[in-house]
């Protein structure tokens, strides 16, 4: 009877409890008995497919950029836990997190729907262990900067023309609206990545580093973390968010974490449409846990 409900008809524990009137632990007890392995937490296969549509554009466009086979949903490599999209040949993977259904509810019980402190971030590091590098971003992100998350995409994915700037280059450097410091590397007359950067006191904090659409740069980075160097002398610092990666650019460079910053709260209303550091005001706010940042340091 076990095995006939539990691996032949591959129902749950708590449906066969339900079935013959006793509890979970009961239906444990005589599987055990029985020599049948327990399966994983959310190892069972959906009967009715909740994926996103906004999930499901994410999948069909990575397999139209990407040759190698590109797989939706898998639930075995991560002790039953889903991966939305994976690349296996590249031990790469994708997380697409709707702000609803990620939101944390403090007072859920059942374990599919938990999204506490550590959800998000357990996830990152549960794929780091198997090899696999998994990249995270909100619905609000693919809705409102499809482009820039699909370049983000293409980049990971390593599918962007690597360019090698070598001394044919200059740096200019500028002012911003906010009054952060703008670095921008150009080659043969086009600007092919920025840095920007803040002072503060005697170190410097990168806000941000970003590379030209559709190319990969070959030493662009630490041309511009030595022009940094050479002209400030100062202490370098810069904030990972853990949702796009673990800094091995900064880390490939020189940088060493210093700091790891746990999971914090950001806040929505009941559009589920943006997500803010800072409570929105006049709105009922809803919570949502990030991954947690990295702090790195380059002297």
């Amino acid at each position: 009877l076990m095995h006939d409900y539990y691996v032949i008809k591959n129902l749950t524990l708590k449906n066969i409890s339900k079935i013959i009137n006793c509890s979970t632990g009961v239906v444990i007890k005589y599987l055990k008995f029985h020599n049948i392995q327990i399966k994983n937490n959310n190892s069972y296969e959906r009967k009715i497919n909740r994926t996103s549509k906004q999930e499901n554009d994410v999948y069909q466009f990575i397999q139209s950029i990407e040759t190698n086979k590109v797989s939706q949903g898998n639930r075995n490599i991560l002790n039953g836990k889903e991966i939305d999209i994976l690349i296996p040949n590249k031990n790469i993977a994708f997380e697409y997190n709707g702000i609803y259904s990620h939101l944390y509810r403090k007072n859920e019980t059942t374990e599919s729907k938990i999204k506490n402190k550590d959800y998000h971030l357990s996830k990152t590091l549960l794929s780091k262990n198997r090899g696999i590098n998994l990249y995270q971003f909100y619905s609000n992100e693919w809705i409102y900067e499809k482009d820039k998350i699909k370049e983000f995409i293409k980049r990971k994915l390593h599918l962007n023309e690597v360019l090698d700037v070598k001394n044919n280059y200059k740096i200019i450097e500028n002012l911003t609206e906010n009054k952060n410091i703008s670095l921008s590397l150009i080659f043969n007359d086009i600007k092919v990545s920025e840095m920007q950067f803040k002072k503060i006191k005697n170190s410097l904090m990168i806000i941000k580093y970003s590379v030209k659409n559709d190319i990969t740069l070959k030493d662009g980075f630490k041309i511009i973390v030595n022009y940094l160097k050479n002209t400030y002398n100062k202490t370098i610092y810069c904030k990972i968010d853990r949702r796009f990666g673990e800094g091995y650019l900064y880390t490939s460079h020189g940088f060493k974490i210093i700091r790891i910053i746990q999971p914090k709260l950001l806040y929505t209303d009941n559009s589920y449409d943006k997500l803010s550091e800072t409570k929105i005001p006049n709105k009922v706010n809803y919570e949502i846990y990030n991954c947690g940042y990295l702090l790195l340091k380059f002297s």
